[in-house]
Order: C-alpha cells, then sequence, then structure tokens
C-alpha cells in the first residue's frame, strides 16, 4: 500500500501526518504530498494499492507508466470522509494515461476539463465526482478505450462529454 496526504491532518481517514515528498509513502506516518511524486518516484505495480486521504490535491496525471492488469488492477482510493479527496486547479484537472487502473471516491472541481482520458484503457471509475468545469467533465482522446464508470457524476458549464479521436467502448 501506499499513502498520499495533503499538508494537513483534517479529516484523515488513511494517515496519520500531513504528507511531505520527502517520504517514503509506504506506511501511514510517511505519506507522499502529491499523487504525481508517489507516481513519478514509484514503480506502482498490477495489485498496488493507493490511499489519497482527506484533502485538497493539484491537478495530477496518471501515466502511461502506470499500468495493473486485468487480473490484478492498480487501485487510487479516495476519502470516504465527508469531505473527501478532491483535485482542483486550472486546465485539465485528473489525466489518466495508464491501462487497468481503477479509481474510487475521487472528486473533480474547476478547469478546463475534468476528468481526461489520454490514450488509457481499462480503467474504472466508481463514485468519481466531476463538476464545475468549464468545458469538459469527461473528456475522452488518443484511443481511449473499454474504460468504465459506475455511480459517477459529470456537470459542467457547456458539454458534459467530449469524445475525440478514434476511441470505442467506453461505458457510462
Amino acid at each position: 500500500a501506499y499513502y498520499v496526504n495533503d499538508g494537513s491532518k483534517d479529516g484523515d481517514v488513511y494517515t496519520s501526518e500531513p504528507g511531505n515528498d520527502l517520504n517514503s509513502g509506504t506506511a501511514t506516518n510517511l505519506p507522499k504530498l502529491t499523487l504525481a511524486n508517489l507516481i513519478g518516484t514509484t514503480a506502482l505495480a498490477p495489485g498496488d494499492v493507493v490511499y489519497i486521504d482527506t484533502g485538497t490535491y493539484a491537478p495530477a496525471v496518471v501515466s502511461n507508466t502506470v499500468v495493473g492488469t486485468a487480473a490484478s488492477n492498480i487501485l487510487f482510493q479516495g476519502s470516504t470522509a465527508s469531505a473527501g479527496t478532491v483535485f482542483t486547479g486550472s486546465g485539465y484537472i485528473f489525466s489518466v494515461r495508464g491501462q487497468h487502473l481503477r479509481f474510487q471516491d475521487i472528486r473533480v472541481v474547476g478547469g478546463s476539463a475534468g476528468v481526461v482520458l489520454t490514450g488509457a484503457s481499462y480503467c474504472e471509475f466508481l463514485r468519481v465526482n466531476a463538476v464545475g468545469q468549464v468545458n469538459w467533465s469527461l473528456r475522452w482522446e488518443n484511443a481511449s478505450n473499454s474504460n468504465a464508470f459506475r455511480r459517477c457524476v459529470m456537470k459542467s458549464t457547456q458539454s458534459i462529454i467530449a469524445n475525440a479521436g478514434t476511441c470505442r467502448g467506453n461505458y457510462l
């Protein structure tokens, strides 16, 4: 298991200390501060679980080097506390490029696009809420395929879903 926490312990359910990118992220008292640092410094493997604690986080990119398998995906578990795990900022807020990944209990707020899949395949999103985007709450591009969204809420001020390129087999 790996742990990410913002700079606060308020409402935390998974960690006991604020995050610091100098930490290993491998213990509840040594969480990373950012998801970007965890992904950039750790070789996540099939079956790994990343607990992202209660708090507010900068935009994130889950790169194409993060790859699970059909039998054993990589889970990104947001906080189940009422304040939740919130990614916010400008531009594309939560970009996913990997394969066989699962995201649960995550909120994405603001930006020009909320959840953006760029060549992502076989990913599952459960209880992910993307609200308040100017353009798209959900955007598929660059042959993203076979991704599933279950019990998610998507709401933007213009279009809700934009499907670009040769995307196929994505399910809402």
